[in-house]
């Protein structure tokens, strides 16, 4: 089994007590149905930074507003367990309560594909330096390591 870390974007606590304790029963109720695949619960995350390639900081835009870790034996198995998150369900929820904001939501989904495309290439780029890469990986693109992208154009993309 190998640990998936989750990670969440947007959302937070309602006002009222009984809507917050509704909230708190939703994830209970989710971790128990994980049982055992739970390696940490993780918590909310606020006032985050980023750290560019050159070593300066600055406040984070899109940061992750929380996270859990779970173990699963595939991605695609840690992507199903997944499904029964309270964030998902909450965004659900903005819809029947007709508080879905599209342009936000399309902006967020777009930001988040970037992020995990450029993530990826990245981790391309580091895994084909450090020698886990070979030809016989099996993954879907070797396009740094058969030379198809250099590792300047790999971060040129990211």
């Amino acid at each position: 089994m190998t640990s998936f870390l989750l990670t969440y974007y947007g959302g937070g606590m309602p006002d009222s007590e009984a809507e917050q304790a509704q909230v708190m029963q939703a994830w209970t109720a989710w971790f128990g149905e994980l049982g055992d695949a739970v390696v940490d619960a993780g918590n909310p995350t606020s006032h985050s930074r980023a750290i560019s390639p050159d070593g300066s900081v600055m406040d984070a835009t899109s940061a992750p507003t929380g996270y859990t870790i779970i173990k699963a034996a595939s991605l695609d198995a840690a992507v199903a367990a997944s499904k029964g998150c309270p964030v998902l369900a909450g965004g659900a929820l903005a819809v029947v309560d007709s508080r879905f904001s599209w342009l936000p939501f399309l902006a967020a989904l777009a930001g988040g594909m970037l992020l995990h495309s450029g993530t990826n290439v990245i981790n391309e780029v580091y895994d084909v330096r450090k020698g886990i890469d070979t030809i016989t990986s099996p993954r879907m693109s070797h396009a740094v390591l058969k030379g198809r992208v250099s590792e300047k154009g790999a971060y040129a993309f990211a």
